[in-house]
C-alpha cells in the first residue's frame, strides 16, 4: 500500500487569507507540499491575524505535513457586542460553515479534517465535531472546559486528545469526567500550559502533541 510522506521541515509552505461562509469569516489556510491532512480550529478574538497567535500550531502541523485553516467564527460587529456568555450552537454552526467551505473546494476536499479546540474553543470543537461527526476524523482539545460540550460529549466520534491544565484541579477533574463520556477512543495529556493566560499560542510541547495525534489517527487521502 502507497503512503505519502510528510513534508520537511524545510518545505515551502503558502499561506492565503480566506472568508467563510455567509458572513465572510476571515480565516487564513496555511497548505505544505502534498498536504496529507488538514487541521480547522476556530479562535474568537478581536485582535489583528491569526497566523501571529497561532505560529507554533502552524508550524508543527506543517513538518508534519499538514495543513491548517485558521478562522475567527465570530464577525466583527460580533466581536463589538460580545456578551460574557459562550455561545456554543452558534460557533459550532460556524465551523460546521468551514467544513462546508473546504468540502465545496476540489483542491481540499479529499484532505482528511481534524479540529483544534483551544481556551473557550475546547467544548466548541466538541460540540461541532458531534454534530457533523461524518466530516471530522480526530479532535484535539487545549484547556478550557470540554465539559461543557455536555450532552454532545456521547455522541463525539472522532478519536479525541484532550490536553487539560494542572493549575486547577476542580477543572481537571471536569475534563477527565468530560473524556469519561467520550464513547471512542480518548486521550488525556496533563500540561502545564493548558491553562496559560489567554490559551492562545500552543507551546512547542502542546503543538508537537497536537500533530502527532493528527497524523496518528486521520486516514490518509487519496493518491492523486
Amino acid at each position: 500500500m502507497q503512503t505519502m510522506t510528510p513534508a520537511r521541515a524545510d518545505a515551502t509552505v503558502k499561506a492565503t487569507g480566506v472568508r467563510i461562509g455567509a458572513q465572510a469569516l476571515a480565516g487564513e489556510l496555511t497548505l505544505p507540499p502534498r498536504p496529507i491532512g488538514i487541521v480547522v480550529s476556530a479562535d474568537a478574538h478581536d485582535g489583528p491575524g491569526l497566523a501571529s497567535r497561532q505560529v507554533l500550531l502552524v508550524a508543527a502541523m506543517a513538518r508534519k505535513g499538514l495543513a491548517t485553516l485558521l478562522f475567527n467564527p465570530m464577525t466583527p460587529a460580533e466581536l463589538q457586542r460580545r456578551q460574557r456568555v459562550l455561545d456554543i450552537p452558534r460557533l459550532s454552526s460556524r465551523i460546521a460553515q468551514a467544513l462546508a467551505w473546504l468540502a465545496d473546494r476540489p483542491e481540499l476536499n479529499s484532505l482528511p479534517v481534524g479540529l483544534l479546540g483551544v481556551n473557550q474553543g475546547a467544548c466548541v470543537a466538541l460540540h461541532a465535531a458531534a454534530c457533523v461527526p461524518r466530516r471530522v476524523f480526530a479532535l484535539v482539545t487545549h484547556g478550557g472546559r470540554p465539559d461543557l460540550a455536555g450532552a454532545h460529549l456521547r455522541q463525539v466520534q472522532a478519536p479525541t486528545l484532550l490536553m487539560l491544565g494542572n493549575d486547577d484541579q476542580g477543572v481537571l477533574e471536569l475534563g477527565r469526567h468530560a473524556a469519561r463520556e467520550l464513547p471512542g477512543t480518548r486521550q488525556i495529556e496533563v500540561i502545564a500550559d493548558a491553562a496559560m493566560p489567554g490559551g492562545k499560542l500552543l507551546s512547542d510541547a502542546a503543538a508537537a502533541l497536537a500533530s502527532r495525534w493528527f497524523v496518528q489517527h486521520l486516514p490518509r487521502p487519496p493518491l492523486a
